[in-house]
């Protein structure tokens, strides 16, 4: 039958010695140590300086948001009292009327609301206080007499 040939173990022995010759070298492992290092280097430098550009970038993206708010506050202003100004000009003196007692109705509703979660946030003491629950809820028809939610 087949009996081993002696080529195949000159085959073997072949092998086993470019293995040994492909095993890395000190060099080698000298030079992959001084890449990981440079690259640790590199990283770690990285880090540092995206930590100093996101210091730098708060207060100036905080700065450029309260300059946004404050121009939509001034352009929502704007718009409504515009809208207000030409209403109150085209408008016949009976709207003109309902406008300024839904204006004052408004306001008395208003700071009555705001009067009663200060007091009931005042008299409950700290530690029984629900943080997520206010008051009682504010009835928004109160200020108006004769009118009701539908």
């Amino acid at each position: 039958m087949n009996e081993p040939n002696s080529t195949d173990h000159s085959n073997e022995s072949e092998s086993a010695e470019n293995a040994r010759d492909q095993s890395p070298r000190p060099e080698s492992r000298e030079a992959f140590a001084d890449l990981g290092a440079a690259v640790k280097r590199a990283w770690n430098a990285g880090a540092a300086d995206a930590r100093e550009a996101a210091k730098q970038a708060v207060p100036k993206t905080r700065e450029e948001f309260a300059r946004g708010f404050h121009d939509l506050a001034w352009g929502a202003a704007y718009l409504i009292g515009f809208g207000a100004a030409i209403a109150r000009e085209i408008a016949p003196e009976c709207v003109n009327q309902g406008w300024d007692e839904g204006v004052t109705a408004g306001q008395k509703a208003g700071v009555s609301v705001a009067e009663k979660c200060r007091q009931s946030t005042e008299s409950e003491p700290e530690g029984e206080r629900d943080p997520g629950v206010s008051g009682s809820e504010p009835n928004p028809g109160s200020a108006t007499p004769g009118w009701s939610p539908a």
